[in-house]
Parts: C-alpha cells; sequence; structure tokens
C-alpha cells in the first residue's frame, strides 16, 4: 500500500507538471503498474482520452463515456477507438481536417448530438441513419452538396445546421424530419425554397439568409411555430403576405434584399414582433399599421430611401433601439418623443435640418447618432441641451 501511494504521488506530479515528456512517463508507469494505481490518478488520467487509449488505460471507464470532444485536434480521420465508446451520448470533432466519416460512425446508437463542424466532410456516410436517438446536428463550415436518403430515419432531430456548405439544391429528405425544431441553412448556394417546407411544422428558428433566394413561398406562412426567421442576404424583391401574417414571429430579418416600394400594410399582423430588420433594402414609405408592433424592441430601417415616418410609430412603446440612418429623411414626427424605453437613436446620413422638441421627453435615451445632417450651429446647441441625459451624441 505504501508502494502505492509512493508511485501515486510520483505520476501525479508528473501529470500536473504539464511537461509533455513527464506526462508521457507518467502514463508508462501507470502501464507498469497494470492499474494498480489510486483513484485520484485515475481521474487525472480521464483527463488525457488520447493518451489513455494509446496506452490501453482506464478501458472500462472510456467504455461509458458519454461525451468525447476532440476540438482543433489536426485529425484527418476520427481515431478506431472512438467507434468502440458504445455509451457514447456526444462527439464532437469541430475545427480539424476531416473529408469523411467512417461507416463505424452507426455503432454509436446512443448518440443524442454530433458535431463536425468546420472540416472538409463532403459527404455524410449513410451509417448516419443508425442513429436513431439523434437530436442534434452540426455541420456548418463543410463542403457538402447532398444528404443521404437515410437522413430520414432521425426522427427525434430537432437541430440540424448545414449552414457555409455547398448545396445547391435543397435537400428533399430534410422534409422527413417533421421534429425539427431548428434549421440552419445560411451560406450556401440555394436558389429556390421548396414548398415541402410546410410539412415542418414543428419549426420555431429558421435561418434561410445567405443564399440566392429570389422568391419566399407563401407557404412558410403555415409554420404556426415559426418564432425566428431570418432571409437576409439574398434577392428578395417581396415578401408574401402570409409572412407578414405570422403572428408568431418574434424576430424577422430580412436585410440585404431588395425588397421595395412602401412597407406593405400586412406588416401590421406581426403583433409579437421583438425585433425587425429591413435594412439595405429599397423601402420608400413606411405604413401607419407599422404602430401595431407593440411588442417591437429593435426596429432596424438603416440604408432604405425612406422620405417620411409616420407619426405611428410613437405607438411602439417598448422600443429600445430604432435606426433611421442612411434614408432620405427631412424631418421626424413629434410622436418619436412619446418612445418612452427608447435608448438608441441613429438617424444619421438623412437630409434633416432640425429634430423634434419632444427628444427632451424620452428619459432613457442613452445613445444618439444624428451626424451628416443638414443641422445649423445652433440646431445642434438646441439638440445637445434637449438630449443632455444621453451618454453618446453625434451630431
Amino acid at each position: 500500500m505504501k508502494a502505492q501511494t509512493t508511485y501515486s504521488s510520483k505520476i501525479l506530479q508528473l501529470l500536473k507538471s504539464g511537461q509533455v515528456e513527464n506526462i508521457d512517463l507518467a502514463f508508462q508507469l501507470c502501464v507498469g503498474l497494470q492499474g494498480n494505481y489510486s483513484e485520484e490518478v485515475a481521474q487525472a488520467l480521464r483527463k488525457d482520452i488520447r493518451r489513455c487509449i494509446n496506452h490501453n488505460l482506464e478501458t472500462a471507464y472510456l467504455k461509458t463515456l458519454p461525451a468525447v470532444e476532440m476540438p482543433i485536434c489536426i485529425l484527418r480521420e476520427v481515431p478506431a477507438w472512438v467507434w468502440y465508446l458504445v455509451g457514447l451520448k456526444k462527439l464532437s470533432l469541430v475545427d480539424n481536417y476531416l473529408e469523411d466519416l467512417n461507416p463505424e460512425l452507426g455503432r454509436l446508437i446512443q448518440l443524442e448530438e454530433l458535431n463536425v463542424g468546420n472540416n472538409r466532410l463532403r459527404k455524410v456516410t449513410s451509417a448516419i441513419g443508425q442513429l436513431t436517438k439523434l437530436r442534434k446536428a452540426y455541420f456548418p463550415a463543410n463542403r457538402l452538396t447532398h444528404l443521404p436518403d437515410e437522413f430520414q430515419y432521425l426522427q427525434q432531430i430537432k437541430y440540424l445546421n448545414i449552414e457555409s456548405n455547398r448545396f445547391f439544391i435543397f435537400p428533399e429528405v430534410i422534409f422527413k424530419l417533421t421534429k425539427l425544431e431548428t434549421l440552419v441553412f445560411h451560406n450556401n448556394l440555394l436558389k429556390e425554397i421548396p414548398t415541402k417546407i410546410e410539412r415542418l411544422k414543428n419549426l420555431k428558428f429558421l435561418n434561410l439568409s445567405s443564399n440566392q433566394f429570389g422568391k419566399c413561398p407563401w407557404e412558410i406562412g403555415v409554420l404556426s411555430s415559426l418564432e425566428n426567421l431570418m432571409l437576409y442576404s439574398n434577392q428578395f424583391y417581396a415578401l408574401q403576405p402570409e409572412i407578414w401574417a405570422m403572428s408568431s414571429l418574434k424576430h424577422l430579418l430580412a436585410q440585404d434584399n431588395l425588397l421595395y416600394g412602401p412597407l406593405p400594410g400586412d406588416v401590421g399582423q406581426l403583433t409579437n414582433l421583438l425585433r425587425l430588420n429591413l435594412s439595405r433594402n429599397k423601402y420608400r414609405y413606411l405604413c401607419p399599421e407599422i404602430g401595431a408592433l407593440t411588442q417591437l424592441t429593435t426596429l432596424e430601417l438603416q440604408n432604405n430611401q425612406l422620405r417620411e415616418v409616420v407619426p405611428e410609430i410613437g405607438q411602439l412603446k417598448r422600443l429600445k433601439i430604432l435606426d433611421l440612418s442612411g434614408n432620405q429623411l427631412k424631418a421626424l414626427p413629434e410622436e418619436i418623443g412619446d418612445l418612452e424605453n427608447l435608448e438608441t437613436l441613429n438617424v444619421a446620413n438623412n437630409q434633416l435640418t432640425q429634430l423634434p422638441t419632444s427628444l427632451e421627453r424620452l428619459a432613457n435615451l442613452k445613445n444618439l447618432y444624428a451626424q451628416n445632417n443638414q443641422f445649423s450651429d445652433r440646431q445642434k446647441r438646441k439638440i445637445q441641451k434637449r438630449v443632455s441625459q444621453a451618454q453618446t451624441i453625434n451630431l
């Protein structure tokens, strides 16, 4: 017992030294002891799974290991020992150089979360269909162009991230995953959204941004559970009336498109919306119905072609951020002063010659950005006096 204590103490010192040669020596000593070391040593060894595998140590523990994470390990293939961890529930292999997933992946039938983001994967093995308990799957930043038909067997999956890949066509197999709650398809090469998307009735979060979509199908509007819809950086000229009628939406981001004309009056149906971003489009007018969005806390309309702001904007009592910069505004309505919770107001880069006197009522205003307008020096002094409570004033 005394000898074991002495060896264990020495091994712990080596493991804690932080020096590679000492750590390797500690593992070699443990091999020589054939498992005859303290529990404290065992706990220390388990922190270095790769060395445990290489030295065939702590094998019983490894077989019941719930999670393995090997980020930034310069892996070109998944170590063979991983496929023997049959109790594994989470496997993360992000930021490596994997080009393929071994069909042995199918052995991990208890797996609930798989993350292989930021690798070089060109395909997903059909064996993934055996992971019927999978709930979350992350494949971002790879080189995928399609998903195998066996994906349809992942009937428990709720979260799927395949952003930043090379998909030209929307994988039809996704529409069979009816329990999906989150689908992230950002930054691919997609041009068309299939109407079958209406089958994903449990979706709460849908990100289709940074693709090449030109038309948004009305079928998205039947996704009655959807709370977050990301459509930014596409080529949309208009959004279907059914989109504006989605009362379940809390966040709608459609900036950096080609949306034009007056903002449709249907926007007033988004009564639960918290954030609306329509910046960098070509809208010319706001509609009075904007005042119906009484839950809104962030409204971003910068870099459009707006010529006026409707007085109904004053009904947005919960608004904290209002960005109207980079438009063609010559005046703001006095109702701006009714935005009692407003913290940031950005009206920079317009054609304003004055700001409403009602700004003095904005007790919570912290930031005012109004540079690059047409204020006289006298007007600037008046504005500064009205919003003296603000921490940042740019004129």
